[in-house]
């Protein structure tokens, strides 16, 4: 017996994988603040493919340089991480603004560049330093700074 599911009793149409790694499937559902909506141009009856716009310069690049695709997942990786919905968002108020942070903590932190771990033990090290003068001083009675601002 045919599978049912076309409009008028005929049977729907089985579709094959173009590539091994392609998955034919129902169209998902995307829920989005509560409402329903799906994103597919065509019914999976008449099998219209969905046509979404994409800029030809990324599919050049993606094309030229593949690992920029893992760039691109990462950043939606670390937006879904954070949970939020938009990456491209998140990436211009989080990620961009955390590499102008390490910037200036670069600049103000020594480190050999060749060397990455060398910035995380100065800054410890730096960090620990500061903790014990602070500490020193406060226990001798030395210290005439007000440490409010820290605890804070």
């Amino acid at each position: 017996m045919p599978p049912k599911g076309g409009n008028d009793g005929e049977p729907r149409q089985q579709f094959v994988p173009r590539v091994s790694s392609e998955v034919v499937t129902r169209r998902p559902t995307i829920v989005e603040d509560g409402t329903e909506s799906t994103s597919s141009a065509g019914s999976e009856n008449d099998g219209g493919d969905e046509s979404q716009s994409v800029n030809p310069d990324i599919l050049r690049l993606l094309a030229r340089e593949p690992g920029w695709a893992n760039v691109i997942l990462s950043i939606y990786g670390c937006a879904r991480t954070a949970r939020v919905s938009n990456a491209i968002a998140f990436f211009h108020r989080t990620m961009l603004r955390d590499s102008e942070d390490m910037d200036l903590v670069r600049g103000l932190i020594p480190n050999d560049p060749d060397d990455p771990d060398s910035l995380r033990e100065n800054l410890a090290l730096i960090v620990k330093k500061s903790l014990a003068f602070d500490e020193a001083t406060r226990k001798s009675g030395l210290g005439t700074h007000d440490r409010k601002w820290l605890e804070a």
